[in-house]
């Protein structure tokens, strides 16, 4: 059976009452799993309603009873790496195993520079996502993790 998942931009006009109808549509439908972008803010804020991440993903770990969930994707640039790890590994506990974290580099340039971060280059932030997303996780879970898979 092939598994389908929905991956919803979080930012352009989703607000909590959509996203509260949408968690009990795409569930009662039958999909798999529904992942949501990540970012502080986009374009013209605060004119364009937007979810919060961590708090979008924690309505949905509650709300829903089967559906796999996560980021696509949190970007390690601007989110504090062993922060993300333990609310991923809360949001897994809260919702019985459904989270699935995505992680990256970031790519928002104007994001960024708006909060006061430094972009970098590709190379770099990966190598960064590598170091501490990894290595936050395998502490926390006490495993030793040695590959990496990237992309968005």
């Amino acid at each position: 059976m092939v598994a389908i998942s929905l991956s919803i931009e979080g930012w352009f006009g989703l607000n909590w009452r959509h996203w509260k109808r949408l968690i009990a549509e795409v569930e009662q439908l039958g999909f798999t799993g529904l992942f949501v972008s990540d970012h502080l803010v986009m374009q013209d804020p605060p004119a364009q309603d937007s979810l919060e991440l961590i708090v979008a993903l924690t309505y949905l770990a509650d709300h829903s009873e089967r559906l796999h969930f996560g980021s696509m994707v949190a970007p390690l640039s601007i989110r504090d790496p062993v922060l993300v790890a333990r609310q991923a590994m809360a949001l897994d506990d809260l919702s019985n195993g459904r989270m699935i974290l995505g992680v990256g580099a970031g790519w928002n340039e104007a994001e960024h520079t708006m909060f006061g971060y430094t972009l970098g280059d590709m190379t770099t932030r990966m190598n960064e996502v590598a170091r501490t997303a990894l290595g936050s996780l395998s502490v926390q879970l006490g495993i030793c993790c040695t590959s990496v898979g990237a992309g968005h």
